[in-house]
């Protein structure tokens, strides 16, 4: 759901905005109107690279079925995917803990209380860096535990889909850890990674009839806007 960047090299190098410029109303002709400039700093950040290796026997690779060689990969590569979705979700968190929402919300909360958090946070977005909220992240207890919710309540102003509710998407995420809930716009999360990640490896072993096998990719989650996500939390 994040903006995504190719990761050229080792360090992620981004833009982010300290002032954002300013429109005003024009006193007169001639006369001077918003003149605040747009400041941005350039940040670094220093990718993590993800590895993993094995050792296949020529017999386990074409005598298997399914065939051993590609289970493995897939296998590697759906860890690959869970430990990278763990990054990303841990630097979203990490950036909303610090605008937290004042809540009374309780780990087992009514459809109705649970609507009244999400508006909470999202409202605490707009406050905090004018960005409007898009994206609502879940995680996995939270996502079933709303899911199982029935009411006879309904939300005034949001449709509520298998997709989302009212403007905002839902996302349930393996990376965040249990009972969180974050809302926020999801452009604020900039992602980068290798072309082609995770990236297969193969070496032959002629002298013991085998293959290392291995897969590797480079990654790295920032946020670009301080602000542009809040934590919802439950009161225990």
């Amino acid at each position: 759901s994040a903006l995504r960047t190719t990761l050229e090299r080792g360090q992620l190098t981004y833009p982010k905005i300290t002032t954002k410029p300013v429109v005003s109303v024009q006193a007169g002709e001639k006369t001077e109107g918003g003149t605040t400039g747009m400041a941005i700093d350039m940040e670094t950040a220093q990718a993590s690279t993800y590895l993993g290796g094995g050792d296949l026997s020529w017999q386990a690779i074409n005598w298997s079925s399914p065939d051993a060689l590609q289970l493995w990969f897939d296998l590697a590569a759906a860890d690959y995917a869970l430990k990278t979705e763990q990054d990303a979700g841990n630097v979203v968190t990490d950036n909303a803990f610090t605008h937290v929402i004042s809540s009374a919300l309780t780990t087992t909360p009514t459809f109705a209380e649970f609507l009244t958090a999400v508006g909470a946070g999202a409202a605490k977005v707009y406050a905090n860096s004018g960005r409007q909220a898009d994206t609502l992240y879940m995680s996995e207890d939270r996502f079933w535990y709303v899911f199982g919710l029935t009411s006879d309540a309904f939300a005034q102003f949001a449709a509520v889909t298998a997709g989302g509710i009212g403007p905002l998407n839902i996302v349930r995420s393996r990376g965040m850890d249990s009972g969180e809930m974050v809302v926020g716009d999801s452009k604020g999360l900039l992602v980068a990674e290798t072309a082609g990640a995770p990236v297969e490896l193969r070496a032959v072993e002629p002298a013991i009839g085998g293959l290392e096998v291995g897969i590797i990719g480079a990654f790295e989650a920032v946020v670009v806007d301080d602000g542009a996500f809040s934590l919802i939390t439950s009161a225990s």
